[in-house]
């Protein structure tokens, strides 16, 4: 799944996810669409670490993702 946005102050951006990288798997689980994503991540709770697997400059790279409350 492309990455198309990245708040520059959130979990993700901090763990070094940037705009054109190409988001895999989240702990293993895959993901394709939006949905997918957001049905992983709910059942999580703030303050859960992920490893999120991408494709970002050309390597596939395992970013650590510490989840936040969603404002």
């Amino acid at each position: 799944m492309p990455v198309t946005w990245v708040d520059p102050a959130s979990a993700a951006a901090k763990a070094g996810v940037r705009k054109g990288d190409a988001l895999y798997s989240i702990d293993q689980r895959r993901v394709s669409t939006q949905v997918d994503v957001n049905e992983t991540l709910k059942s999580y709770l703030p303050g859960a670490k992920v490893t999120a697997t991408m494709l970002s400059n050309g390597d596939i790279v395992q970013r650590a993702i510490v989840l936040q409350d969603h404002p």
